[in-house]
């Protein structure tokens, strides 16, 4: 069955059967499982029921490109006088099949996901392989950003004016510049190593979750099956430039409902959990020494504006000394907690026309972690205008059938492009701050202080 230009199929990819969808409801949340809704003929029921296997792969396509790839449960077809239903599941859900059971004492990460991911459930290899964002792919994403977005905004088919672009060009490329440079410096994974780590009988889903929850990253599928971890905005799939103007007829954009808070935050300071030294120089870091020796890590992340001073707003400060001992992760958490923070004051929804826009390719295939720049000004059908921007896409919905047309509702996020973060370990009793444990032991032997800070820059 062929699918028409901008109509929606369903292609299982072990039996073979693909099918045009009557109606289809898509739903994917960076903190959510994917999942789709969908309809088909009566006729398309009855023989998925003979033919379609459980557990395996599907696509979803629309406009002829992949919208996402997902794991079909059979109990869920439904078949009706005029019609058959059923769910699509996140492929990742395939993880929840199974039980894994190890202790590992010290272990790295890619050991443990390794393992998890060579003990699935997946008869029908809705997984195909399970891969890292590590600093080289970070390093190609960073090189492609600026021609890609370049050649976003001169591909956009919009009459924007060349002022209109410029700072969401610029806003784009420092997004992008930001995450993934932070993202590298720590070869895409804030930490390496567990201490020790133990699987008790659980699936290897939640096996999965445990090393997320410890290391600060998520996972994903993508469409050929490979499990990705890192955090989906450290590889967009596309790059989306979108004028909001009646006359672009590339993103027919139908709302625009992005909104700025009443008080951004512009500075996060966080502090970590602390040891002993009491001046103990061979590098021990054990607690029992003399609490007036004792360091503290601390860090802290701030926005900058355009002259390179502390951009204004409200400062965050933890109330509890994270798990943390590290400056490197402390420094990342500072990090990410202003990211959050400023996607919570600016956020919102845009809702775009599919069967209207040209780029409906890329528009199928927008995903979480996508980028999405709007011209600085936004012209409604009432001669409105509003402020634009550069967005991560958080979540998105399709919501298609050949009698409403095709619907996309984005809700996206804003980050600030000039993000700096530092971190130390700061000794009370002397009123200084360590960049690293190497400056503390050099100053504690009087060989010299190259890396040490005063205290109170953090």
């Amino acid at each position: 069955m062929t699918c028409i230009q901008g109509g929606a199929e369903i292609h299982f990819l072990e039996s073979g059967l693909a099918f045009e969808a009557f109606d289809l409801s898509t739903e994917s949340e960076k903190t959510r499982y994917s999942h789709a809704r969908v309809t088909v003929s009566e006729e398309a029921g009855k023989l998925m029921a003979q033919k379609a296997k459980d557990a395996e792969p599907v696509e979803v396509r629309i406009a002829d490109t992949v919208q996402n790839r997902y794991l079909y449960p059979e109990e869920s077809l439904e078949i009706h006088r005029d019609n058959g239903r059923f769910r699509l599941y996140d492929a990742r859900k395939i993880l929840e099949r199974g039980v894994v059971t190890e202790h590992f004492e010290e272990v790295n990460v890619g050991e443990v996901t390794d393992f998890i991911f060579e003990n699935r459930d997946d008869p029908h290899n809705v997984l195909t392989g399970i891969r890292a964002v590590n600093k080289a792919l970070l390093e190609q994403e960073k090189q492609d950003a600026e021609e890609d977005i370049v050649e976003a905004i001169h591909g956009s088919g919009s009459d924007a004016a060349r002022s209109g672009w410029k700072g969401v060009i610029n806003d784009g490329l420092g997004l992008t510049a930001d995450f993934l440079g932070f993202m590298g410096r720590t070869q895409g994974m804030p930490h390496n190593t567990y201490k020790g780590l133990e699987f008790d009988d659980i699936s290897p889903n939640d096996a999965l979750k445990m090393v997320e929850e410890e290391f600060g990253f998520t996972s994903w599928v993508d469409d050929d099956g490979i499990l990705w971890l890192g955090l989906p905005a450290m590889k967009p799939k596309n790059r989306h430039a979108v004028s909001g103007l009646p006359t672009d007829k590339a993103y027919c954009m139908k709302e625009y409902n992005v909104v700025k808070g009443a008080h951004p935050v512009s500075v996060v300071k966080v502090n970590g959990e602390t040891h002993w030294f009491g001046g103990n120089v061979d590098g021990n870091v054990w607690n029992g020494g003399d609490p007036s020796d004792e360091l503290y890590p601390m860090a802290e992340a701030w926005v900058e504006d355009e002259n390179g001073d502390v951009a204004g707003g409200k400062v965050i400060t933890t109330e509890e000394p994270l798990k943390i001992w590290d400056l490197d992760s402390l420094e990342d958490a500072a990090r990410n907690m202003l990211i959050s923070s400023s996607v919570d004051y600016r956020n919102g929804s845009i809702i775009f026309n599919g069967m209207a826009s040209e780029q409906k390719e890329k528009l199928a295939s927008m995903t979480v972690g996508d980028i999405i720049m709007v011209a600085d000004y936004v012209e409604g059908h009432c001669n409105q205008a509003a402020e634009g921007g550069s967005y991560i896409v958080s979540s998105i919905q399709h919501k298609f059938s050949p009698r409403r047309g095709w619907s996309i509702t984005v809700e996206v996020g804003s980050i600030p492009r000039n993000i700096q973060t530092m971190a130390v370990y700061y000794n009370a009793s002397d009123d200084v701050g360590y960049k690293s444990l190497k400056a503390y032991y050099d100053d504690r032997r009087g060989r010299g202080d190259g890396e040490k800070n005063d205290g109170d820059n953090v």
